[in-house]
């Protein structure tokens, strides 16, 4: 079980992605798999889905609000979208993270200057492990501020 062995976690991957009812089927087994896990990590290929992009590579934002709503605090992986800033493009997903799923959303950018530029992070809490995931998130950008900051929230 993924969810108690963590050697297992980075095997774990959607299988036929493309067919919607293969993708559902392995979705509940994935939540399933996570059962025992608090937060969950999640690195679509090619981020979240938008209003005109959503292909098999994309997280479908019905699966984040699922394991959310299944007691997951999620961390969503989100790379920089090609000629498109993250300090425009992060805090509208968190907005929309915010009416989907209905709690505070925060996110941060890494990698400033790296060779495949800047990716960032969704982070979503559960409630009771809100001020946890804040101060991890404090320590971290602390230690490694020079290449790592939040992005300011859009007004809800």
């Amino acid at each position: 079980n993924a969810g108690k062995d963590p050697d297992q976690l980075a095997k774990m991957s959607y299988g036929k992605l493309s067919d919607p009812f293969e993708r559902m089927v392995d979705f509940i087994a994935m939540r399933d798999d996570f059962e025992s896990c608090e937060a969950v990590f999640v690195d679509p290929d090619n981020g979240i889905e938008t209003s005109t992009a959503s292909s098999e590579r994309y997280v479908r934002w019905a699966e984040l609000v699922a394991l959310f709503a299944a007691g997951k605090s999620l961390i969503v992986y989100q790379h920089k979208p090609q000629g498109e800033s993250l300090d425009i493009k992060l805090p509208a997903l968190a907005k929309q993270a915010r009416e989907l799923i209905g709690t505070d959303v925060f996110s941060v950018a890494c990698g400033r200057g790296t060779r495949k530029g800047e990716v960032g992070f969704l982070i979503i809490p559960q409630h009771n492990a809100a001020e946890w995931f804040k101060r991890s998130t404090d320590c971290f950008l602390s230690t490694y501020r020079a290449f790592s900051r939040y992005i300011p929230a859009v007004a809800a």
